[in-house]
């Protein structure tokens, strides 16, 4: 049986392709999460107080160092408060070649890393800590440019760093702030 497959009309007239609709204009009125983005929550039980991270505390150390630049600027043997973050409690200390000076106690503070962070800035420095009756507990050498966490230490412990190298050594100390 023979089959006609002539045809006139073409496949383009047959069939025809939808045509774009407008893109809807946006309106956020309606959005709450977008309109009230970093706003301050209405609903005390939902608010809680952010606990910094840990790379929000090492930027932060790394930022005092970057400001404190020179030697000349250095607070020589004492820990320096420094202003730097309302949420962070953040202090400096230089020593000279041999010098050494106790870590400050850290807050009271809900954060799991209590202890805060300890940034070697520049020089050579050892962390050692004591005990009650004045044994050597632990000695750790700190890395230059380099953060490291702080437990928070035993009350019968005092933790003590030293400057081991031949240059002054720029040690920052980073603590969530429980003001």
């Amino acid at each position: 049986m023979p089959v006609d497959a002539t045809t006139t009309a073409r496949p383009s007239d047959q069939f025809s392709w939808p045509q774009p609709r407008p893109a809807p204009v946006a309106d956020l009125d309606g959005i709450g999460d977008i309109v009230d983005a970093g706003r301050a929550i209405p609903y005390p039980e939902l608010q809680r107080d952010s606990i910094p991270t840990v790379g929000q505390l090492l930027s932060t150390a790394e930022h005092l160092a970057t400001l404190l630049g020179t030697d000349q600027q250095w607070p020589d043997g004492t820990w320096a408060e420094h202003p730097v973050s309302a949420r962070l409690r953040v202090r400096a200390v230089a020593l000279r070649p041999s010098g050494f000076v106790s870590l400050p106690p850290p807050p009271a503070s809900p954060c799991p890393h209590g202890g805060g962070l300890l940034y070697l800035a520049r020089g050579q420095a050892h962390m050692v800590t004591v005990s009650a009756v004045g044994e050597l507990e632990t000695a750790h050498a700190l890395a230059e440019t380099r953060g490291r966490i702080l437990a928070r230490p035993d009350v019968a412990q005092v933790v003590q760093l030293l400057n081991t190298g031949d240059r002054p050594a720029l040690l920052v100390h980073v603590t969530p702030d429980a003001r």
